[in-house]
């Protein structure tokens, strides 16, 4: 079932492009986030332009992208906690004890 824009459009339930302001919500995060993780070159999140300045991002994208970063944070904190337990501090990240 799809709802009611506020201009009286029917908006689907699940589209396949959204707003930054949908993106937002849906990461509880603010839509200025959104924006520098677009503009952010070591951030793989794809954006579209359409007409100027509408930017909105493909739906499947965005569950990629989310996707990627939890695997891509995951291997840090494992890579951090092997550094904490092997007692490296090269590999332990800052605030951490370190053996010795």
């Amino acid at each position: 079932m799809a709802a009611d824009a506020s201009d009286g459009q029917t908006v689907p339930e699940d589209p396949k492009y959204l707003t930054l302001e949908q993106v937002a919500e849906e990461l509880q995060v603010t839509p200025q986030t959104v924006r520098l993780w677009l503009d952010d070159p070591d951030v793989a999140l794809r954006g579209y332009q359409f007409g100027g300045r509408v930017i909105r991002i493909r739906r499947d994208d965005l569950e990629a992208w989310i996707e990627q970063e939890a695997i891509q944070k995951t291997g840090e904190r494992r890579e951090r906690l092997r550094g904490y337990r092997s007692g490296d501090p090269s590999n332990a990240s800052r605030g951490e004890r370190k053996s010795g």
